[in-house]
């Protein structure tokens, strides 16, 4: 019965602001009296609905920054920038206070996506737009923007700096008793001195922001945001009880913030999986979960899958647990994808620029200098002498351009090689992680499986390892690349070179990155199934690896004059012989056995590319 009311007084309501022909400006003012990010969203989609080409612009304006901050609280990051700098590019020069939100919009976007230098650039521009102006909505939107300023500070790691800025913001908001900013400027100077270690100042600090929240038009999200940080100081505290509390009272809140819900809800989850009701813990994650999904937010769901897998394996589901891991590992290595391509497609469009720049100069150039060859009739020995200046000039011109280009393309390798290297961290805390995991598995299979996933994922770490320290930053040298996964494996499972030797027959071959991580992996697995089958009983011999190019193929071996096998493992169903054949479908390869003498593992890859 109430869902048939709530759907009539919906119904109702859409029809009245149907039958009213709203302006946009209408629309505009409706939207800033509305709190739920879904009914905002409705008005979003009437403004569109309503928005002609010839609006005014500063109507377009207002409406494009009501869109930027709509869909910013709803975690629609890139749909909030856009609009954002369309406000930007409509507004006009009286409209100083709306310019000043769109740059802090701006900045908290880039701000949520952990670009700080973007961020830190937009809220100077922000301030700018405000600084000095006599009106009340400028001075406290002023304050706002300083408060955002120190808590760059203090993402960055510089407490000093977001102190100073934190108590400038304090005391601006107190000479134009803005008692909204003095709210922002306590609660900042909790997180500050709650990092710091100072809990007794932190605690103060909650409490004169909470004193104020206490009156009715007080912002719900900084009030939500205050309680998540007055947790983390419980936290700090070792007071988990009193934190998970807060953390609860959030959840069963009203606020609709992205951030606050995700961040109640892993926080909560770490804590009570150190308490150890993992079942609670589960729930929390799952909830995480959905959330994620629902926002896109990829970074929550990496936290999500994270709580899930080590949950599951604390409850002994070790089967569950290995399937979140898996996924955790696949989300955690999109995040930091993700990050880098963002981060090559920013270094791209600078090097297309400059080389654009570049085109231009050479262009006026050689206008110019058809312009001098015209007057070489009348002024033969002028002509030379500028000609011989022009030369000059070009030479000059071209010097300068071509070390631009250089500096940008070295810019461009660096920072390659610093992708690869700190994707070859990860992939080396993950394996980190997953050692760290083993020690407290009891079930021998469960713990070999866990043993064989850090053995895959270092041999992805090796090849990351040598792409950032070689010259070629596309491919890697197929021979250290595979005497290195070798020692490595060597080690992991304990096997003396004096009692089992590998011979090496690999030519002398650069292989893109594409092809050699499925190789590597194919290898891993043919390499490791050797050292612990093959030579049971401290039995003595030898490993043959065989790389080389033959009929516009890649021939792959991996001989052992081992024991052998009974079976035929090709038509095994264990993880890795589907892994290897998985891997095979990828590179276009035919896989086959043998087992006349030992065991021979050969591959004829079609489909591959050298660096």
């Amino acid at each position: 019965m109430l869902k048939k009311v709530h759907s009539l007084a919906l119904l109702l309501w859409c029809c009245s602001v149907a039958n009213a022909q709203q302006s946009l400006s209408e629309v505009i003012s409706q939207i800033d009296t509305i709190q739920n990010p879904v009914n905002k969203l409705r008005l979003i989609t009437e403004g569109k609905r309503l928005l002609k080409d010839d609006e005014s612009d500063s109507v377009k304006a207002e409406f494009f920054l009501r869109c930027g901050i709509t869909y910013g609280i709803s975690g629609k990051a890139d749909s909030s920038m856009y609009f954002f700098e369309q406000a930007l590019q409509f507004a006009g020069e009286p409209q100083h206070l709306l310019k000043s939100r769109a740059h802090n919009g701006i900045g908290n976007v880039s701000r949520q996506r952990g670009n700080n230098e973007v961020a830190f650039e937009s809220f100077q521009n922000a301030l700018k737009a405000v600084e000095g102006k006599a009106d009340f909505m400028s001075q406290s939107f002023e304050g706002s923007i300083i408060a955002n300023l120190a808590s760059i500070y203090f993402s960055m790691g510089d407490n000093d700096k977001a102190e100073q800025y934190s108590l400038r913001g304090l005391e601006h908001a107190k000479s134009i008793k803005d008692t909204a900013q003095m709210e922002y400027s306590y609660v900042g100077l909790a997180l500050i001195y709650n990092k710091t270690k100072e809990y007794e100042k932190a605690l103060e600090y909650h409490q004169l922001a909470s004193q104020l929240m206490e009156r009715e038009n007080s912002d719900p999200y900084l009030r939500d945001y205050n309680k998540i940080n007055l947790a983390r100081l419980f936290e700090n505290q070792g007071k988990m009880v009193e934190a998970l509390s807060l953390y609860d009272e959030m959840l069963l809140g009203t606020n609709p913030d992205v951030d606050i819900r995700t961040t109640s809800l892993k926080n909560a989850g770490q804590i009570l999986f150190e308490l150890g009701d993992f079942t609670k813990v589960i729930e929390y994650a799952q909830r995480l979960m959905l959330l994620a999904d629902e926002t896109e937010t990829l970074p929550s769901a990496v936290d999500a899958t994270q709580l899930l897998y080590q949950s599951y394996q604390a409850t002994g589901d070790y089967k569950t647990s290995n399937e979140y891991l898996n996924l955790y590992v696949v989300l955690n290595d999109s995040l930091i994808n993700e990050k880098s391509a963002k981060a090559l497609v920013e270094l791209e469009a600078k090097y297309e620029s400059e080389k654009k720049a570049q085109e231009i100069t050479e262009l006026k150039l050689e206008n110019q200098q058809s312009v001098n060859q015209r007057n070489i009739y009348l002024f033969v020995t002028l002509i030379v002498i500028v000609g011989a200046i022009f030369l000059g000039v070009l030479i000059r011109s071209k010097t300068k351009s071509n070390k631009l280009i250089s500096k940008s393309l070295k810019d461009k390798e660096l920072l390659l090689k610093e992708i690869h290297h700190r994707v070859k961290n990860n992939l080396q805390i993950i394996s980190s992680l997953l050692s760290l995991q083993s020690r407290y598995i009891e079930d021998k299979g469960a713990k070999d499986a866990v043993n064989e996933g850090q053995n895959r994922v270092k041999s992805m770490a090796l090849i990351h390892q040598k792409l950032y320290q070689n010259e070629n930053l596309a491919g890697v040298d197929a021979l250290d690349y595979i005497e290195n996964l070798t020692s490595t494996l060597r080690s992991s499972y304990g096997v003396e070179a004096e009692r089992v030797s590998v011979t090496y027959d690999i030519e002398n071959l650069n292989i893109d990155v594409d092809t050699i991580i499925p190789i590597g992996l194919i290898l891993n697995e043919l390499i490791s199934n050797s050292f612990k089958h093959a030579f049971p009983n401290d039995k003595e011999g030898n490993i043959s690896i065989w790389l080389k190019r033959a009929n516009n193929q890649l021939e792959l071996k991996v001989c052992d004059n081992g024991v052998g096998s009974k079976k035929d493992i090709s038509k095994s169903d264990s993880f890795g012989i589907r892994m290897i054949r998985s891997l095979a479908m990828k590179l276009e390869a035919t896989v086959s056995f043998n087992f006349d003498n030992g065991t021979e593992a050969s591959l004829l890859i079609s489909s591959f590319k050298l660096a």
